[in-house]
């Protein structure tokens, strides 16, 4: 219930006003569009585990749910990584963009 009620709000809401940001603040350089990537693959490490939680608690039979340490290693590594960007903002200067 809080993971459809809550977390999976929150997270559309933070995407929207992500992408509403860059657009008001026209933040358009490489360390974003990597921070993007990996909010990307949080997406799908979200969806993944609410596949997971919709697999073993309403659909009938047994299921075996993958060990706690995998999602949580999932999610946390693209955490780990958007904070990094986030906060060293590198230059990243070997991504080159079209003029």
């Amino acid at each position: 219930m809080t993971y459809t009620m809550i977390v999976t709000p929150a997270a559309v809401l933070t995407v929207i006003a992500g992408t509403w940001l860059i657009f008001l603040r026209e933040v358009f350089v490489p360390w974003l569009n990597a921070k993007l990537a990996f909010v990307a693959l949080l997406l799908a490490v979200h969806a993944w585990i609410g596949h997971v939680l919709v697999k073993v608690a309403e659909q009938p039979g047994r299921h075996r749910p993958p060990h706690p340490l995998l999602p949580v290693a999932a999610a946390l590594v693209p955490c780990l990584l958007i904070l990094t960007l986030v906060l060293a903002k590198p230059t990243l200067d070997w991504i080159s963009y079209p003029e």
